[in-house]
């Protein structure tokens, strides 16, 4: 486990949550309580409700989506939470 030393909201609380890096909002122009257009690595896309911002981008990199989202475009699951394919605005 790590910290993700989170800049602003909370990592639990709510149904489908994304979570992105400062830097990814700041080049998004997007902050909590955004919808995030979320293209997942199989092609899949969906609006995700912007949930945490983060700092700690080094390992998880800019995205971060819950294990809920990818059980919704896929039926592979394999951790509880996955780095995204891409957000956009």
């Amino acid at each position: 486990m790590f910290n993700l030393d989170l800049a602003e909201g909370r990592l639990t609380g709510e149904p489908t949550p994304s979570h992105l890096s400062v830097d990814k909002t700041e080049r998004l122009g997007v902050g909590l309580g955004d919808s995030v257009d979320t293209e997942f690595p199989i092609g899949a896309a969906r609006p995700l409700k912007m949930a945490a911002i983060y700092r700690a981008d080094t390992l998880l990199g800019d995205a971060v989506v819950d294990l809920v989202n990818w059980d919704q475009v896929s039926t592979a699951s394999t951790a509880t939470s996955s780095p995204a394919g891409s957000c956009r605005r």
